[in-house]
């Protein structure tokens, strides 16, 4: 798989100069617009993208927007790039990103589908097969 990254912008934010870089997938000039998802761009390939480029102690945001703000002309992928030195006010590990403080949601009706390790980050408690919310 071949890829193009464009350094777009650089923007100046309260955090800092942020840099903006597209990705699109490359190679196929006559498919710029995939409906079947086969020119998406893995998680993986995104992540070795920012590491090699931009460097591998930087955080990259991908931004999901609102639907009224959403652009979808092209499979083109946008990164947000923070400074070195950059950190999130929360992170996904439970014991290395820094917290805040977590909302429950509630359980699940039906959480016999969770991944390993899921109920626990739901907030849940499985023990002696009964699920209850660990407050």
């Amino acid at each position: 798989m071949d890829f193009s990254v464009l350094p777009c912008r650089i923007l100046i934010t309260e955090w800092g100069k942020v840099e903006h870089a597209a990705i699109t997938r490359t190679g196929d000039k006559k498919n710029t617009m995939s409906f079947d998802g086969s020119r998406d761009i893995p998680w993986a390939i995104k992540q070795e993208i920012q590491n090699e480029i931009f460097g591998e102690n930087r955080i990259a945001i991908e931004v999901f927007p609102e639907t009224k703000k959403l652009v979808d002309v092209l499979d083109v992928y946008h990164l947000w790039i923070f400074p070195k030195g950059f950190s999130l006010p929360f992170g996904i590990h439970p014991t290395r990103d820094k917290q805040c403080r977590v909302v429950n949601r509630g359980i699940p009706k039906n959480i016999d589908g969770l991944v390993e390790g899921g109920a626990e980050m739901l907030g849940i408690n499985n023990e002696n097969g009964k699920c209850q919310r660990i407050d």
